[in-house]
C-alpha cells in the first residue's frame, strides 16, 4: 500500500511538474521581469560572449509524413554580424545569414545570396538571432511575452502580435536552464519545428580569423 502511494504520490508530481512547463501561456510577462528573473543566468553569460557556438538537431514535424524530417549540424553565432547555420547530415549545406542577406552553400559550393528581403525571410532571420542571445527586448517588440520557472530551470513563450510573423508562426517555447537548450516553434498551419541545442558555449574571446571572414563572404 506504501508502496503504491507513493508511486502515486511519484506521478502526480511528475504531471504538475510537466503541466507548470506546458502552462507557460498561462503566465504573461514583461521583458524586463524575464531578464532580471528566470533568464537572468544565461543572459548574463550571452551578455558576456563575442561569439556563441553550438551543435543542433533540427526536426520537422509535417501532418501529412508520419516521421519528422531530421537534421543535424553546428552553428555559429558572432554578436552583432550574424549567424553561420552549418547543416552537416543528412546532406552538407550552410546558410551564412548577416544584415546584408543570406549566404547558402550545398557541399561547399553553389554560393547564392539571397536579400532576405521578403517579410517572412526578415521575420526568420530576426526571430533566429534573437532567439539565440534570449534577447526579449527585442522579442517583445514583435512578441507577447509568457514566462515560467521551475527551479533553475525555465520556459518563455512568444506569441506574435505582427501579422507578417503571425502568417507563418502560430506561437514559439523555448526552454532549458543554464543556456538555451530547445525551441519549439508551432507553425499557422499546424506543422511544428523542434530545435534541440548540444555543447553551446558562450566565447568571450573575438572570433577566429577563419571565422571572421566567412562572414565577409
Amino acid at each position: 500500500m506504501r508502496s503504491t502511494r507513493r508511486a502515486t504520490l511519484f506521478t502526480v508530481c511528475l504531471l504538475t511538474i510537466a503541466s507548470a512547463r506546458g502552462d507557460v501561456f498561462d503566465h504573461p510577462a514583461t521583458a524586463a521581469a524575464l531578464a532580471a528573473g528566470p533568464l537572468a543566468g544565461p543572459a548574463k553569460q550571452i551578455a558576456d560572449a563575442q561569439v556563441i557556438r553550438g551543435r543542433f538537431v533540427f526536426k520537422r514535424y509535417l501532418a501529412d509524413i508520419p516521421k519528422p524530417l531530421e537534421s543535424t549540424g553546428d552553428y555559429t553565432l558572432i554578436k552583432g554580424v550574424g549567424i553561420d547555420w552549418h547543416t552537416r547530415e543528412p546532406f552538407d549545406s550552410e546558410a551564412i545569414v548577416t544584415a546584408r542577406g543570406v549566404v547558402t552553400m550545398d557541399d561547399g559550393n553553389a554560393t547564392v545570396r539571397d536579400g532576405g528581403d521578403t517579410p517572412a525571410q526578415q521575420a526568420a532571420i530576426h526571430l533566429l538571432s534573437a532567439l539565440l542571445t534570449l534577447d526579449v527586448a527585442t522579442l517583445a517588440t514583435s512578441f507577447d511575452l509568457f514566462g515560467a520557472a521551475d527551479g533553475a530551470r525555465w520556459s518563455l513563450g512568444l506569441r506574435p502580435r505582427a501579422q507578417d510573423v503571425a502568417t507563418f508562426i502560430r506561437d514559439a517555447t523555448i526552454s532549458g536552464a543554464a543556456q538555451v537548450e530547445t525551441v519549439d516553434l508551432h507553425d499557422a498551419n499546424g506543422d511544428r519545428t523542434s530545435i534541440e541545442f548540444n555543447d553551446v558555449a558562450y566565447d568571450p574571446s573575438a572570433p577566429s580569423a577563419a571565422e571572421q571572414a566567412r562572414f565577409e563572404r
